[in-house]
């Protein structure tokens, strides 16, 4: 059985076609499923928001207790308490930490403790 090279070279294209088409295919497949599956689950979304918007309200209520802590000595006649290497007052070093009870992130201030 003699075979000709046109019809051999046609299958060869058909083949050939066939692959890339369904390349195609997989990878659309494939960018579909991750455009539609997030990376991170909504619920760690959620969580790291949470986070960072409590950080952002512990700053601003530490620089709001060290604003008031100047102010206050300053109208009493005292010199502000000494800043630390960091720029911070001594008197007001509290440290704020991020603790999870019963699936929800509250704030607990601890003092002067060094962490």
């Amino acid at each position: 059985a003699v075979v000709s090279t046109q019809s051999t070279g046609k299958v060869t294209g058909a083949r050939l076609g066939f692959i890339l088409v369904f390349e195609h295919f997989v990878f659309f497949i494939t960018g579909l499923v991750d455009w539609f599956i997030p990376d991170i689950p909504e619920h760690v979304q959620t969580a790291i928001e949470r986070e960072k918007y409590l950080g952002k309200e512990a700053l601003r209520a530490r620089e709001a207790n060290s604003k008031q802590g100047s102010e206050n000595c300053t109208e009493k006649g005292m010199s502000p308490p000494p800043k630390s290497a960091t720029g911070q007052n001594n008197s007001n070093n509290h440290r704020h930490v991020l603790s999870e009870d019963q699936g929800v992130l509250e704030m607990k201030e601890l003092g002067d403790l060094v962490v």
